[in-house]
């Protein structure tokens, strides 16, 4: 890619970027949201065109890549929600749009399974069952079920965007084992991760980009964590650990022996206030479900539930809203915003009677307050009356995590608040995490990552198979390798 630019209503997202993979590599793209890493991807794949620059793929010259000829240059996607189909097979689903016919009516099944485990061995899971439903399948089979349909279409230049965003670490060297195992075979692969130590062990080269400018394009073995980060974020990152103590006060939520089975079984917590408490375990512990009982999304079905010493019973997350509980789902694109709504209408979302008199909404007011609400998360955007859907992934994120500090919640569970988010975005998610705390708010912080809930959380919990397998507390000095054994007991 050559002297790319792409402008957005008088904004230049790319200011003549150069761009370059090799066969056989694995190239990382990185930057902070809104660098410009997305709109590169969406140029190469004749999402957008450009208004100059050219793309050169096997030596033939495009100023624009026609999407219909993506498939016979051999180039595929693999996008952070997968875009998969959860309610069929993992046959239809590698080869919807192409299934082999007879006489052009029916499905030739037999040629179908056959074309189904050919992706799948070359994805390196050739021992799965073509039938099994997606949606039944853990988050690390889906990703690969994914990679395996991109390698359906012969694809010899793969794009992963976060690909490992919701993988436990087991996972994760599974998949790195699989990519190395395409590279060998002379695949090239556009890594994009903000998971900066995944970079050192999978990438064989890096392009930095920041405010659509290209920083540089250097050899893993020419960088440092340093040199990456003051890359990315155009200054070090030296602010240091995000926590900070704050006052712990009495007991907020109380759950005793709380059951949902088969997700999870007689928990017994207390989160109190002025903490943040984080829950780590590895995808499928029951993690999320645990957080969306208390939210009233799945309510309990035997135990008890107190919000401040009181019994509660929540049918729905209408229910907890109203107690003061908030909830940042794991899946912001279906569960954490309003699509094709304005940014300052989803900032006021949760809190729309604070804007609004007498039952009218007014726009000023909703703006004002969205200024105050968001200040302290760096979004990145050209008005309020944007739509959120034209932010990047990171800057959505803010927005869903933004909305509820202009509520009068008391606690604020979090779920994967951090995936697919760069470093400088996560910093700001932990210090508005200890900002709560500090306001004598109780956050219950969920991670399958357990880096950042060391830097932020006062408690971890751990779970594992729908039980609370360990405890541990930062006066009594975290231990990775303990916490981590509580994730496999």
């Amino acid at each position: 890619m050559k002297n790319i630019v792409k402008k957005f209503k008088g904004t230049t997202a790319l200011k003549g970027i150069d761009f370059k993979i090799m066969p056989g590599e694995i190239h990382a793209l990185l930057g902070e949201n809104g660098a410009g890493k997305s709109t590169l991807i969406k140029i190469l794949t004749g999402a957008y065109t450009p208004e100059e620059g050219e793309i050169i793929v096997k030596d033939r010259i495009y100023h624009s890549v026609p999407v219909r000829e993506l498939e016979d240059l051999g180039i595929a996607v693999v996008y952070q929600d997968l875009k998969l189909a959860p309610q069929v097979s993992i046959m239809e689903n590698i080869l919807m749009g192409k299934l082999p016919k007879h006489f052009g009516l029916f499905v030739n099944k037999k040629k179908a399974i056959k074309l189904t485990t050919d992706a799948l061995i070359k994805a390196g899971i050739g021992d799965i069952n073509p039938n099994e439903k997606v949606g039944h399948l853990k988050m690390a089979d889906q990703e690969i079920i994914a990679i395996a349909k991109a390698l359906s279409k012969n694809a010899n230049l793969l794009i992963l965007d976060e690909p490992t965003a919701l993988l436990a670490e087991d996972d994760v060297q599974k998949l790195f084992k699989i990519l190395k195992e395409l590279v060998s075979h002379g695949v090239s692969i556009i890594y994009i991760s903000h998971r900066l130590e995944e970079i050192f062990q999978i990438c064989d080269r890096i392009t930095v980009l920041r405010d659509g400018n290209k920083i540089w394009t250097k050899a893993i073995a020419d960088v440092n964590d340093d040199i990456l980060i003051d890359a990315i974020a155009g200054k070090m990152q030296s602010e240091g650990d995000a926590y900070y103590p704050a006052e712990v006060k009495k007991d907020l939520i109380n759950l005793q022996n709380v059951s949902n089975e088969p997700y999870y079984k007689n928990i017994t917590i207390k989160l109190k206030q002025g903490e943040v408490v984080g829950l780590f375990g590895l995808v499928g512990a029951g993690k999320t479900e645990l957080l969306k009982g208390i939210y009233g999304a799945i309510p309990p079905k035997s135990g008890d539930l107190l919000v401040e010493g009181k019994p509660f019973h929540p049918k729905n997350p209408r229910d907890s809203i109203k107690k003061g509980i908030g909830f940042v789902a794991e899946d912001r694109k279906t569960e954490g915003y309003l699509p094709r709504i304005s940014i300052y209408k989803n900032v006021n979302i949760s809190s729309y009677k604070k804007a609004s008199t007498v039952g009218f909404t007014n726009s000023k007011v909703e703006k004002n307050r969205s200024l105050e609400i968001i200040k302290d998360f760096n979004v990145k955007y050209r008005d309020l009356e944007q739509d959120i859907d034209d932010l990047s992934g990171g800057n959505q994120q803010k927005i869903v995590v933004a909305k509820w500090k202009g509520t009068d919640i008391k606690a604020l569970l979090l779920d994967e608040p951090t995936a697919g988010i760069d470093v400088g975005a996560r910093r700001d998610i932990f210090k508005v995490s200890r900002q709560f705390a500090d306001e004598g708010k109780c956050v219950f912080y969920c991670s399958s990552y357990l880096p950042e809930l060391l830097e932020v959380c006062d408690r971890i919990l751990v779970m594992s198979e729908g039980t609370i397998t360990g405890e541990f507390k930062r006066s009594e000095g975290f231990d990775e390798k303990d916490i981590m054994t509580a994730a496999y007991a």
